[in-house]
């Protein structure tokens, strides 16, 4: 009962974070971890509205929460490297994209937003480098 009552508040609140409804998507990923504290897409998409909202603090901490249930999830550490980027946090944002490579090498967004990042930290060779991996990725699929 518990695993499809969070099955269906996550599912309303991905149809409403997809309708930008962010407050009311946050309320059902919330009553989702209520239920399984253990539901790592609940944490994961929590912790993208909380950014969305301008909160990132409490995103990290979903992020957190999650990455110690499951400490070698890529999307994950790309996820929660994003808000730390967006807290001017930027050492943590690049050890975080740094860490998703290494447990994914495929992940083209890992690469994308470490090259971003490098960019926005002045080291272009290196930006061009990541992005050239994530265009090679990406034509792969």
């Amino acid at each position: 009962m518990i695993g499809r009552l969070a099955a269906a508040y996550f599912g309303r609140g991905r149809a409403f974070h997809s309708l930008n409804e962010l407050r009311k998507a946050l309320a059902d990923y919330t009553g989702a971890i209520e239920c399984d504290p253990t539901n790592v897409p609940a944490l994961q998409q929590r912790g993208k509205v909380y950014g969305e909202l301008a909160q990132p603090d409490k995103g990290i901490a979903d992020f957190d929460q999650a990455l110690r249930l499951e400490p070698e999830n890529a999307q994950t550490l790309v996820e929660r490297g994003l808000l730390f980027q967006q807290t001017g946090q930027l050492a943590k944002a690049l050890d975080d994209f740094k860490q998703a490579i290494e447990v994914n090498r495929n992940l083209a967004q890992a690469y994308y937003c470490r090259g971003k990042l490098y960019v926005a930290m002045g080291q272009a060779k290196k930006a061009r480098k990541d992005f050239d991996r994530a265009i090679a990725l990406e034509k792969k699929k």
